[in-house]
């Protein structure tokens, strides 16, 4: 079987995402997603060499379950890559505070802007 150096990983995390039709809140599923277990127990050690790299997605509040995922499928965590900065269709910056917003210290110059509607 084929071993690869460097992995992009972006599991169908289970999180919901609600919206608001016929007056009351509902959950807006675009795709089928995954429990963080069925995640875990993906073959990506089977298709891993033995230095490689995996970059994986996670939405912040899956911060926890990535480091279990990353811990399961044999690596160790390092550091975050970059921060991609999703926009809605109207390209509005999806990111919300309670006071002023500054990007972490450690994803400066390295932000990822998504292009509208995706």
């Amino acid at each position: 079987m084929k071993k690869y150096q460097i992995i992009y990983a972006d599991p169908p995390w289970q999180y919901k995402r609600w919206m608001y039709k016929n007056n009351r809140f509902c959950i807006d599923l675009k795709y089928n997603t995954m429990t963080t277990l069925d995640i875990c127990n993906l073959p990506v050690k089977s298709i891993s060499d033995k230095d490689c790299i995996l970059f994986l997605w996670s939405p912040g509040p899956k911060i926890n379950e990535a480091l279990i995922v990353i811990d399961c499928w044999g690596f160790k965590y390092k550091s975050i890559a970059f921060t991609w900065v999703k926009r809605n269709k109207r390209g509005a910056t999806l990111i919300s505070s309670r006071q002023n917003y500054r990007p972490p210290e450690s994803s400066q110059g390295r932000v990822k802007e998504c292009p509208r509607g995706n």
